[in-house]
């Protein structure tokens, strides 16, 4: 049995909030939907708020037959009917007043939420219909956490057993990390960056946001927590302000720190995209005149060079940045591994790449930015 399941059961904080919310929106004769069921504690609490049917989609086999039995021991199998597979790829015989989903994630949409509920908005819901959350924001703010600095972007800056392992920091500093964020350790007031209300089907943003330092000290990265609106009556967030629960917060961590002092106004920029299913994150800050751009990809922003010229009258020539991204391109013959590539760039650039790993990063790079 996955763990995930071990702390979602014992958060009070996540699973009773979803129940208030389950009972402000389900009544009595409701049709019920649960994306995503797990074992199946959202799909009981439906049951006994008096839904008529309740139907809990769950991908995992051996996590359906669980819930399926647990379901029947606690007197509610005939009002749960269980359906592996993805909520994109079933149907349901009938629509649902009320659909439910608790697939959040520290940053509230890693875990598809927006696509799933958006699907299911079309296809299952009522006219008039609930969905439980109706709304996920996005939050993030400036950290000062020398603590969280050593345990993420600097823990290999140390020697281990006498060997160097530095070439690692690159690596972790392009993460982002699942801790716990005390409020002292915010430099400035949170900015929200996002929102979604599943009227839309990508989680896909570029924002930026501008914060007054609060208090003079250093600056180690960002953090990032959600807020979900479950009901009219029921929030839930992980934000560092409120109760604690098993999400957390986001730390990301910036390459190197950063003096700020009060008053000083910052710049961070943050995006993610979906590459393979997987969805990847990008984070810039600008404090003074120092400049932080990291990604869990390792993507650096482009820089046109173009700011200062007259474009049409302008007589291009590939920089260097092109050439190698011109070399890359015919290197992608759907022959060629990504490591093989990457060994190319780096040895025909063996200046620009020391390590193999930054060479990947470029072709990582690349391949986001020009690949279907």
């Amino acid at each position: 049995m996955p763990i995930k399941y071990k702390l979602m059961m014992s958060d009070r904080v996540r699973t009773l909030a979803f129940k208030k919310a389950i009972f402000d929106c389900v009544k009595k004769g409701s049709v019920a939907a649960d994306l995503g069921a797990g074992l199946g504690i959202l799909s009981l609490f439906a049951a006994e708020a008096g839904a008529r049917k309740v139907y809990a989609i769950e991908q995992q086999e051996d996590i359906t037959a669980h819930a399926r039995s647990i379901a029947e021991r606690n007197g509610a199998g005939r009002k749960i009917a269980f359906i592996k597979g993805m909520s994109s790829e079933i149907t349901l015989p009938e629509k649902a007043d009320v659909i439910v989903s608790e697939t959040l994630s520290t940053m509230g949409i890693e875990e598809n939420i927006v696509e799933s509920l958006f699907g299911a908005r079309k296809r299952f819901l009522k006219k008039g219909g609930r969905l439980i959350p109706s709304s996920v924001s996005l939050y993030i703010a400036p950290v000062c956490s020398e603590r969280l600095f050593k345990e993420t972007a600097a823990y290999f800056k140390k020697n281990f057993y006498g060997y160097d392992f530095s070439l690692l920091n690159e690596f972790s500093a392009n993460r982002i990390f699942t801790v716990t964020v005390k409020k002292d350790e915010l430099l400035a007031k949170p900015a929200q960056i996002q929102s979604f209300d599943f009227t839309k089907a990508s989680p896909e943003f570029k924002t930026d946001a501008v914060f007054e330092i609060a208090r003079s000290g250093t600056l180690h990265g960002l953090a990032g927590w959600f807020s979900a609106r479950l009901s009219p009556q029921v929030g839930l967030t992980n934000s560092p302000f409120a109760q604690p629960t098993h999400w957390q917060q986001a730390f990301f961590p910036f390459c190197e720190r950063v003096k700020v002092r009060k008053g000083m106004k910052v710049r961070a920029a943050i995006s993610n995209k979906i590459v393979h299913e997987r969805m990847v994150w990008r984070w810039n800050l600008v404090a003074g005149n120092k400049t932080s751009n990291q990604s869990s990809l390792g993507i650096l922003p482009p820089k046109s060079g173009l700011e200062n010229i007259n474009f049409l009258k302008h007589r291009p020539k590939l920089s260097g940045e092109a050439k190698i991204n011109h070399l890359i391109a015919k290197l992608c013959d759907g022959k060629k591994t990504a490591e093989e590539i990457a060994l190319r760039i780096r040895k025909a650039y063996p200046g620009k790449y020391k390590t193999t790993f930054n060479a990947a990063r470029k072709v990582a790079d690349f391949l986001v930015h020009n690949n279907d």
